[in-house]
């Protein structure tokens, strides 16, 4: 519901567009929210995963008892990569069910812009193993969180 409330409020613009009006006469509206929710909350899921490998030696100094200290490195580094792999499956099931509100250039740019993103973004978890690596895994997944924003918004107009 939070998630929710954030959503209406950062694009009350778009929320009250006529654009919107008709993607909410069309049954879209429920689909949408579903979806950019459930991405948000996988992304930074996977973001915060990441960012927990990343510190792990100040976590571990400060008392923290986070996954990959629990656990391990690897462990962690795993169940990051499914996470995402899970993501890539969201993202191509909502690809293929609402393909009908896509049009060329905005098949091109979720395609381009957050699917290939995501895949890189997998492949990179399962092959990481420097501090500077999983930084780079952060940068990306924020690159994709403003990705998806922008879709978003390209989706409503």
């Amino acid at each position: 519901t939070f998630v929710l409330l954030i959503m209406v409020y950062a694009e009350k613009k778009i929320v009250l567009s006529e654009a919107w009006q008709s993607t909410i006469a069309s049954g879209n509206a429920l689909s949408i929210i579903v979806f950019y929710s459930v991405f948000i909350f996988m992304i930074s899921m996977i973001r915060e995963m990441i960012k927990d490998i990343e510190d792990m030696e100040g976590d571990r100094k400060a008392g923290y008892h986070t996954l990959p200290i629990k656990y391990s490195t690897e462990k962690a580094q795993v169940l990051c990569g499914l996470n995402a792999i899970v993501l890539i499956l969201v993202l191509i099931s909502w690809y293929y069910n609402l393909m009908h509100m896509h049009n060329g250039l905005l098949s091109l740019y979720f395609g381009i812009t957050i699917i290939l993103p995501v895949v890189l973004l997998t492949i990179g978890i399962f092959k990481a193993k420097q501090k500077s690596h999983f930084n780079k895994l952060s940068q990306l997944s924020k690159a994709i969180m403003l990705t998806g924003l922008i879709y978003l918004i390209l989706l409503c107009y």
